[in-house]
């Protein structure tokens, strides 16, 4: 299973960078290692992925994405090396 962010309300919940906590916008653009961000005062925010942990609201309910483990998938959520990761901000 995929999942298309584009379109998404995105807030940031824990980060290394504490400028970034609480920043809410738009996905406008999902890359490998960041999501773009358009805000409400219309400023669009670059957001390093291995740096922030994001929470979207998905029928009805808060998910938590970790930015880590987002900007390491692979293609068409095919199954990575059998290693586990600890990830920390």
């Amino acid at each position: 299973a995929t999942c298309d962010l584009h379109g998404a309300e995105l807030e940031v919940v824990a980060a290394k960078n504490p400028g970034c906590v609480h920043l809410v916008g738009t996905v406008m653009e999902e890359t490998q290692r960041t999501f773009r961000l358009l805000t409400p005062r219309d400023e669009v925010k670059v957001l390093p992925k291995d740096n922030c942990i994001f929470e979207a609201h998905v029928l009805g309910e808060r998910v938590r994405l970790f930015g880590p483990a987002w900007s390491s998938r692979l293609p068409k959520g095919a199954p990575g090396p059998g290693r586990l990761e600890a990830w920390a901000l």
